[in-house]
């Protein structure tokens, strides 16, 4: 048997097995049940199966990059994202901040009321932490309250700056004036005096 005879079987057989075994199995057969092949006279539906069928088999090497290529997921579209880009990198910076915070409900220095004082600000993980945190917090009957981000003060118990924020029920009364610390390991599970915090669910 002539050499390039065999190296023609082979080739073929290759081009067969990854047909039929990698995701172009999809890509060429796929074609096949396209609604307009369907609807075309069976001579044409035929021909068109033993074009698509031959190229892919004849042509494997050109089109494998792209049967084996990983389709974009949302994920792979989010994170180039600039804005997701940019949320991220203060995460990230938040993060790393947060490494020499506590991993208690209270900072263990804290004195004042809880919460409503700044030398006893709520510890929170970043700023979306207290984001998160003030979403589970309810007023005393229940209700989920809205808050808004006043401004940030210092205080002796925290190298960080500390965030103010209006706490109101929905009707529009104003409720109080919480203080979180968001530069610590987790978000405190302790709710200020008045008010409950709906607990987490953990997966």
């Amino acid at each position: 048997m002539p050499m390039w005879y065999s190296v023609l079987i082979a080739y073929l057989l290759i081009g067969v097995i990854i047909i039929v075994t990698t995701p172009a199995r999809r890509e060429v057969f796929g074609s096949f049940r396209d609604r307009d092949l369907a609807a075309a006279p069976a001579w044409k539906a035929h021909t068109f199966r033993i074009i698509v069928g031959s190229a892919a088999l004849v042509f494997w090497p050109i089109f494998l990059p792209g049967w084996l290529r990983k389709k974009r997921s949302l994920w792979d579209e989010l994170q180039e994202n600039p804005i997701f880009q940019e949320q991220k990198a203060l995460f990230d910076a938040m993060s790393k901040m947060c490494e020499d915070g506590c991993d208690t409900d209270e900072i263990p220095s804290g004195h004042g009321t809880f919460g409503y004082a700044a030398t006893n600000p709520i510890p929170t993980k970043t700023v979306f932490g207290s984001t998160s945190y003030l979403a589970r917090l309810r007023s005393s009957d229940g209700a989920k309250v809205v808050y808004e981000r006043e401004g940030s003060l210092s205080s002796p118990v925290s190298p960080h700056p500390i965030d103010a924020y209006a706490i109101s029920h929905p009707v529009g009364r104003r409720l109080a004036t919480l203080y979180l610390s968001p530069y610590h390991k987790r978000n405190s599970e302790k709710a200020p005096r008045g008010f409950t915090l709906l607990k987490t669910i953990m997966g």
